[in-house]
């Protein structure tokens, strides 16, 4: 049997043995755990809090699919997609930790963990392709995707509300990965070879599931209270909640 196996070897050429390394596997169970972890703590101690799960179950099953079509090129950087998804998660558990401190804080929260997420897991997968090459893959999923989600944050924060973030996340999203393209469109327009437009192809395909992934769990918190209620305060739509009066002093007349 011979498969096509890239710069790993000929078709025809002698067998090449590839070795999966342990720490690379132990890596994204220990990013799992971390997230299961999280579904314990106080603010998340509710049923309603496991539906960031099927979020999650399902945007793995979509990258699944979606490496199954594409077959190689996908399946060879799979892994940051991955760790989008687990950032996001992280993310939606950790926000009342995170709301109220001021939008400097909150964006530096976004962009750090989506691009640590996504960086964490596409490095587990890295023996897949080229180092140089996966490398710039995984900053342009981590940087744009976490820069989107970040400027989403700060550019809606004069009119806090979920349809603003939407809006602002979709603009900044287009042209962060506009920008990112520019280079492999003149590379393609210029040598028309497969290389600059797979190339291409894969960013606008990590440009398709870094946004989808976004608007996945801001539906969660569209049709789920818990955590729609959440969103909403972290965004600062919520009002504050009022400091209860002080009681009233009672006084008896002297005797």
């Amino acid at each position: 049997m011979s498969s096509d196996l890239g710069k790993l070897g000929d078709k025809t050429g002698a067998p090449v043995e590839v070795t999966v390394g342990w720490g690379r596997i132990l890596l994204r169970v220990l990013g799992w755990g971390v997230l299961f972890a999280l579904m314990f703590l106080e603010p998340n101690r509710s049923a309603r809090a496991w539906s960031v799960w099927v979020v999650v179950i399902l945007l793995q099953g979509a990258i699944s699919l979606l490496t199954f079509a594409l077959g190689a090129m996908a399946s060879s950087v799979s892994g940051p997609y991955t760790g989008l998804v687990f950032a996001l998660g992280t993310f939606w558990l950790l926000m009342p930790y995170v709301s109220g401190k001021g939008w400097p804080t909150t964006f530096w929260c976004a962009f750090g963990l989506i691009l640590i997420g996504t960086w964490v897991f596409g490095f587990s997968g890295m023996d897949s392709v080229g180092e140089s090459e996966f490398m710039i893959f995984l900053l342009y999923v981590g940087f744009n995707s976490g820069l989107g989600f970040a400027l989403g944050l700060a550019s809606s924060r004069k009119n806090p509300h979920i349809g603003t973030f939407i809006a602002w996340l979709l603009l900044w999203s287009c042209v962060l990965w506009l920008v990112t393209a520019i280079p492999w469109v003149v590379i393609a327009v210029a040598e028309a070879g497969p290389i600059a437009l797979t190339a291409l192809f894969a960013v606008f395909i990590a440009a398709g599931v870094g946004v989808g992934a976004t608007l996945a769990f801001l539906i969660l918190s569209a049709v789920e209270p818990f955590y729609g209620t959440r969103f909403r305060a972290f965004l600062g739509e919520l009002p504050a909640p009022e400091t209860p009066p002080a009681p009233p002093v009672i006084t008896c007349p002297a005797s």
